[in-house]
C-alpha cells in the first residue's frame, strides 16, 4: 500500500502517541534480558532457549494452591493466596533469575525489577484470570494438557516427546505427573483467557504507519538556547533573601548527626582481648593506655556516611562507633592492620546550621536557582511571542541570541551543539509545519530551549511496504500487553469493590 502525500504529512493520531511514547521511554531506559531476547527470538539459539524457559516458569510458576493457611495476602472467592505462596513464589523468581542470567544479574539490577511487586502481581493475577475462566465457563480438556505436554521440545527426544526424559525432569523437580499436569492446565486455562483479550486488539494501517515514521522519519529544526549561567549577573540577593532561603530550605543543609571517638591500637588478638576485658571492669580506658604506654588516637568529628579514613577496612566500624554510648568502649574490632578498641567521646546531634555558618554555600544555591528561575521565565516569553507569529529571526536580533539550524537528523539521535533529552525526543515527534513549536520550553543538558519546526526528510514508501508487517508486529504485542494490564487492573478493582476480592496484607509488610 502507497500513501497519498496528504496522507503522510499528517499530525500523528492520539491512538499512537501512547505507543509512541512508551517506545520512547523505553529507548531511555537499560535494556533488560527479556527484551533482549524477544529482539532476537528468530535466531533459532534463542528459541531453544526461550523452550527452556517456558518449562522453567511451568516448574517454577503457579504455585497458587488455594490451601487455607493462617497467614494470607489475599482471599478470592474463599480461596486463600498464603503467604507461604508469596514467599515461595518471591523465591522462585529470584531463583529464576539467576538461573538465567548468571553473573549479569547483579544485587543493583534485582532491586530494579521489584521482584517482591512481582511475585504479589503474578499471585493475584494468576487468581483472577482464573476466577475469570470459572465465570465464563471456559475449560481446558485432558485432550488439550496432554497435547500441550507432548509438544514441549524440552520433553522431546529427535523431535519426539520421551516419556522417560518427561519423568526424569519430573523427578529432579520433585513433581509428580499429577502435580505437574494440574499446573499445565493452569497455564493453557489462563492462555484461554488472555487469547480472549487478545482477539479484541486491532492495529490500523495508520498507526503501523505512526512507528516507521517514529523510526525513519528524519527532522530538520532551528533552536534558541537560553543558559542559566547567563543569568547568574542579574542576582544579587540581600542578607534578608539568603535568610528567607533557608528558612524554606533549610533540610537541604541540615548537617547529620555526627560522633567523636578516641581508640587504642593493637598487634595482636590475645592484647586486644585481655585490654577490652581489664578496661570493662575498671572503666580505666585512659590509665590503661598510660600503664601500657599506649597511643590514645582521637578522630575529628565524622558522620556515618563519611567514616575517617584510617577505618576505611572496618566493614563494621559506622555501625559500631554510632551505636556507642558516651564513655562505652567497643567490641575488638580488627583488619589487616591490627586490633582495636573504640571509646566514644562526643555524639553531635542533627542540626541546621546557622546562616553566619553556611552564608557562601547557601548564597551559592540562591543564586543558581534564581538564575535558573529567570532563564525559564524569559524562555517562556520568547516562546509566547513566537506562538503569536512574531519572526523567530527578529526576536533573537533583539534579545541577542543565535538560531542555530541542526540539519536533518532521527529524532531520539544526539542533535550537534544541543544534546539529548527524554523531553526533547518526545517533542520532536509532536511538532509539525501547522505547529511549528512546543507547548513549552524544554530543558536540555541543563539550558533551556526553544525548537521550531523547519522541514522533514522524505520517507520511503517501498522500504515501509518490506517492513509494514514486522512493525504491526511489535504494536500488536504492546498493545496486547497493554490491553492485558488494563483489563487485569479494572478487574481487580472491581473485584476488591464487590467483596470478591480481599487483601490482607500491603506488599510494604512482605
Amino acid at each position: 500500500m502507497h500513501f497519498s502525500k496528504s496522507y503522510k504529512n499528517y499530525c500523528i493520531s492520539q491512538s499512537t502517541i501512547t505507543i509512541i511514547t512508551t517506545y520512547i521511554n523505553r529507548k531511555w531506559r537499560a535494556f533488560t534480558m527479556l527484551e533482549l531476547m524477544r529482539k532476537h527470538a528468530r535466531n533459532w539459539l534463542m528459541k531453544v532457549i526461550l523452550g527452556i524457559i517456558i518449562i522453567v516458569f511451568i516448574f517454577y510458576f503457579g504455585t497458587m494452591g488455594g490451601r487455607q493457611k493462617a497467614e494470607t495476602i489475599a482471599t478470592i472467592d474463599g480461596k486463600t493466596i498464603a503467604i507461604v505462596d508469596f514467599q515461595r513464589e518471591y523465591e522462585n523468581l529470584i531463583d529464576f533469575y539467576r538461573r538465567r542470567y548468571g553473573e549479569m544479574l547483579t544485587d543493583d539490577l534485582l532491586k530494579k525489577l521489584n521482584l517482591k511487586q512481582q511475585a504479589f502481581d503474578n499471585l493475584i493475577h494468576q487468581a483472577i484470570i482464573l476466577h475469570q475462566a470459572n465465570k465464563l465457563k471456559l475449560e481446558v480438556t485432558t485432550s488439550e494438557v496432554t497435547a500441550s505436554i507432548l509438544s514441549l521440545p524440552a520433553f522431546q527426544r529427535n523431535g519426539v516427546f520421551d516419556d522417560r526424559i518427561y519423568r526424569q525432569m519430573l523427578r529432579s523437580n520433585k513433581m509428580t505427573p499429577e502435580e505437574f499436569e494440574e499446573r499445565q492446565k493452569k497455564l493453557l486455562t489462563i492462555a484461554k483467557v488472555e487469547n480472549l483479550i487478545f482477539d479484541a486488539v486491532q492495529i490500523s494501517d495508520q498507526e503501523v504507519y505512526d512507528l516507521y515514521r517514529f523510526q525513519n522519519e528524519k527532522i530538520n529544526i532551528n533552536f534558541l538556547q537560553f543558559p542559566p549561567k547567563d543569568f547568574k549577573g542579574k542576582v544579587m540577593p540581600s542578607r534578608k533573601d539568603l535568610e528567607a532561603y533557608l528558612k524554606v530550605h533549610g533540610n537541604d543543609f541540615r548537617k547529620p548527626e555526627e560522633v567523636q571517638i578516641k581508640y587504642i591500637s593493637f598487634s595482636s588478638e590475645e592484647e586486644a582481648k585481655m585490654a577490652h576485658d581489664t578496661i570493662y571492669q575498671e572503666e580505666n580506658f585512659d590509665a590503661y593506655a598510660n600503664q601500657k604506654k599506649l597511643k590514645i588516637n582521637t578522630t575529628g568529628f565524622f558522620s556515618l556516611h563519611n567514616p575517617p579514613p584510617e577505618f576505611s577496612r572496618l566493614s563494621d566500624f559506622v555501625s559500631v562507633a554510632f551505636g556507642l554510648q558516651r564513655d562505652e568502649i567497643s567490641k575488638v574490632l580488627s583488619d589487616e592492620k591490627g586490633y582495636y578498641i573504640l571509646k566514644l567521646m562526643t555524639r553531635k546531634p542533627p542540626y541546621i546550621p546557622t546562616l553566619s555558618e553556611i552564608e557562601r554555600e547557601v548564597e551559592r544555591r540562591y543564586i543558581e536557582e534564581e538564575s535558573r528561575r529567570l532563564c525559564k521565565q524569559e524562555a517562556e516569553i520568547v516562546l509566547n511571542r513566537l506562538k503569536k507569529g512574531e519572526d523567530v529571526k527578529s526576536i533573537s536580533r533583539q534579545k541577542g541570541l543565535k538560531v542555530t539550524e541542526t540539519g536533518f537528523f532521527l529524532p531520539g539521535s544526539e542533535i550537534p551543539e544541543l544534546g539529548s533529552s527524554q523531553e526533547l525526543s518526545k517533542a520532536l515527534f509532536l511538532i509539525s509545519e501547522k505547529k511549528p513549536y512546543p507547548d513549552n520550553v524544554l530543558n536540555v543538558n541543563g539550558n533551556f530551549v526553544i525548537i521550531q519546526f523547519k522541514e522533514k526528510g522524505k520517507l520511503d514508501n517501498d522500504d515501509f511496504e518490506v517492513k509494514k508487517e514486522h512493525l504491526k508486529n511489535i504494536l500488536l504485542e504492546t498493545k496486547k500487553n497493554e490491553y492485558l494490564q488494563s483489563w487485569l487492573e479494572s478487574s481487580k478493582v472491581s473485584m476488591l469493590k464487590e467483596g470478591k476480592l480481599k487483601l490482607a496484607r500491603d506488599i510494604k509488610e512482605l
